[in-house]
């Protein structure tokens, strides 16, 4: 089975994360089916992820091109179902415990798991249950309120019918009595129901019948006369012969009784969903090998044990499009980081090994990841190349942005001719699709396009919204605004930034909260106004507002 690796892109995705993840887990597939198998032995399977819903313009995109949105991923800690068995053995509460035994002998299982029809869990059975009850003192058991089925006693003895009988009918919850008795002695002590176990002796055999046996099991490979089988009939008596001698059938038959009368049905399970370090703390109070893993309904989907938690290893992910770890998925350092491809600067992700990371100074991550196809020969489908077009012409704003460059532009225009599509006219069109606000609450607006920043001591928020209307932003300023501050409370933000992006004008309003409004004023030499600062020919968050308030915090103070 192929390992799996997530390719994912940041928190609250934008267009090129998403694109970027999707297209590079497209590549990476293409490389494993064409992989030196003697170089590189391992089969992976790359899965595009986002850590968010879809905004409006990757909605767009994504539906324009036909391609299916990335799973969400909403944290990459190793759970309960990353590590489970998920084949196992199962039996039914009516299976013997021979059948245990049996299944146990054949397979490494120590612990078997006991399902109803519908695989709701009823208890496990363990190896060692099956022994105590082999090596309990009392050879043959009294069955009681613990019925034995006729088919489990042909199986478990290696019987065979004497008379005509359905083995799925049998059943039995009397005593089992050998009879090694007088004739006059089996009849008084043999209660209706009874299984008796019987030598070669006819008079025995008729006797216990008389009794009301339920069923007279003859040892030692012996057949029953043509007078006992018509008694046997005449009173509903089943006849079996079985291969062994009475002391051996006696013992034998402990392993004839259902599964039910032994497991044990005070089970400690686990979910798929829980958190592997809360599992393993869970299995430190208890001394059990393996637990059962069900769904909300108690039915049974897999099977943890101790030695699965041994030498697990974290979840396996490729990060595209950020290298913060504020801005990356949750769990982060519980994972393997495999690969970094992005065009931001560098931050803070940490890695135990030496990692493949690509880091860029473009105007998209997708323009990198349209470039590696390029090197490595990857034939690219029209959708993926679209898609990745169009993240380039989402992160540059068509090109207006300064963190556009040369290469951003040309490698757009061959995506587009691999797609097929006008390429300015796509990108005014997925623009007008993802600029409006219209109907959106201003946590919403705040939400969309959000990162966080580590410069110096303070953790920085920094949204962005574009927009050709500007109106709609200048109608609920005073909410955005209220709701930025109990943000910036809520995250202990040093400051927090609202960059709303004026497309028709190439501008950006910039609009702060927090108690450190003295650094935006500094970094951009100019005065507040009612939390307000417009900058004209502003329009790119990477490379026009995070180094201009970065180094304004981190320079030194005289």
């Amino acid at each position: 089975m192929p390992s799996e690796v997530l390719v994912l892109g940041h928190r609250n995705p934008d267009t090129d994360s998403v694109c970027s993840a999707i297209g590079y887990a497209y590549l990476k597939n293409w490389q494993n089916r064409n992989r030196d198998q003697e170089d590189e032995p391992e089969e992976i399977r790359a899965v595009p992820g986002r850590l968010g819903p879809l905004n409006p313009e990757t909605s767009f995109v994504l539906d324009y091109f036909g391609v299916p949105e990335p799973v969400l991923v909403p944290d990459v800690r190793l759970r309960v179902s990353d590590v489970m068995k998920r084949r196992f053995a199962e039996i039914g509460p009516r299976s013997s415990l021979y059948e245990v035994g049996r299944i146990l002998g054949e397979t490494a299982s120590r612990t078997i798991c006991v399902v109803d029809e519908e695989r709701r869990l009823l208890g496990i059975v363990t190896a060692g249950d099956v022994a105590k009850k082999y090596l309990s003192e009392r050879a043959a058991p009294i069955l009681g309120e613990n019925p034995v089925w006729l088919q489990n006693l042909l199986v478990t003895l290696g019987g065979h019918c004497l008379n005509t009988c359905d083995p799925a009918t049998g059943r039995f919850n009397g005593e089992v009595v050998v009879a090694a008795l007088a004739t006059e002695t089996i009849r008084q002590r043999i209660r209706p129901g009874d299984i008796v176990l019987v030598g070669d002796r006819n008079d025995a055999q008729l006797a216990a019948i008389e009794a009301g046996a339920g069923c007279l099991i003859i040892t030692g490979g012996y057949q029953a006369g043509q007078e006992v089988q018509e008694a046997a009939i005449s009173r509903g008596t089943w006849l079996i012969s079985v291969p062994h001698d009475t002391y051996t059938t006696g013992r034998l038959i402990s392993l004839s009784l259902p599964v039910a009368t032994t497991m044990n049905k005070a089970v400690i399970t686990f979910h798929p969903d829980e958190l592997v370090d809360e599992v393993k703390k869970k299995m430190a109070a208890h001394r059990h090998r393996s637990y059962p893993v069900v769904d909300e309904q108690n039915r049974l989907v897999g099977l943890i044990s101790r030695g699965s938690l041994i030498e697990v290893t974290g979840k396996r992910v490729i990060l595209v499009d950020h290298n913060e770890k504020s801005q990356a998925v949750e769990g982060l350092p519980e994972a393997e980081i495999l690969e970094i491809v992005d065009h931001h600067r560098l931050g803070n992700v940490q890695t135990l090994t030496p990692v493949l990371f690509r880091n860029e100074p473009v105007g998209s991550t997708s323009t990198i990841v349209a470039g590696i196809f390029e090197e490595t020969g990857c034939p690219m489908p029209g959708e993926i190349a679209g898609i990745l077009m169009a993240a380039i012409l989402s992160d540059t704003l068509l090109f207006k942005s300064p963190t556009c460059t040369a290469r951003d532009r040309a490698m757009a225009t061959r995506l587009g001719t691999v797609a097929g599509v006008d390429m300015m006219a796509f990108g005014a069109e997925m623009l007008r699709a993802g600029s409006s606000i219209k109907g959106m609450t201003p946590r919403e607006i705040l939400g969309e396009d959000f990162k966080e920043f580590r410069m110096g001591p303070h953790l920085v928020g920094i949204a962005q919204v574009e927009t050709m209307n500007m109106s709609e932003v200048e109608a609920i300023k005073a909410e955005i605004l209220r709701e930025m501050k109990s943000i910036r409370q809520e995250r202990a933000y040093g400051l927090m930034l609202l960059m709303v992006t004026d497309l028709v004008q190439e501008g950006s309003e910039l609009l702060a909260v927090g108690k450190e409004l003295g650094f935006v004023e500094r970094a951009f030499g100019r005065s507040l106004r009612g939390n307000s600062l417009y900058l004209a020919g502003v329009m790119s968050r990477k490379k026009q507002i995070v180094p201009a308030l970065a180094r304004a915090i981190e320079a030194p103070q005289f």
